[in-house]
């Protein structure tokens, strides 16, 4: 299986030269509606990029797994989001 952040490297890759929109949902379970409104909206567009970021189920993993360019990142922020900026900037995101 890839690896979630190789994963995520690829669509990033994917978006270079173009621009792209980027969602990135960070520990949030959902109980509110508009997080759930913005990753409903994200999820309807087939070119951006939907990140879920959380190390519990929430509803946000389902829609980033049905996405084509949806990624799950298990895990507790402060060890993803380090991961994940450095990511970007080894691609020379900002």
């Amino acid at each position: 299986m890839h690896d979630p952040l190789s994963r995520l490297e690829d669509l990033l890759r994917g978006l270079e030269g173009r621009r792209g929109k980027v969602s990135v949902l960070i520990g949030t379970a959902g109980a509110t509606t508009l997080p759930m409104q913005i990753g409903q909206t994200v999820s309807r567009n087939p070119d951006a990029v939907l990140i879920d970021v959380n190390p519990k189920e929430n509803p946000f993993q389902g829609l980033a797994r049905n996405h084509p360019n949806g990624i799950v990142l298990e895990g507790n922020s402060g060890d993803v989001l380090p991961r994940m900026v450095a990511l970007w900037e080894k691609l020379g995101i900002t």
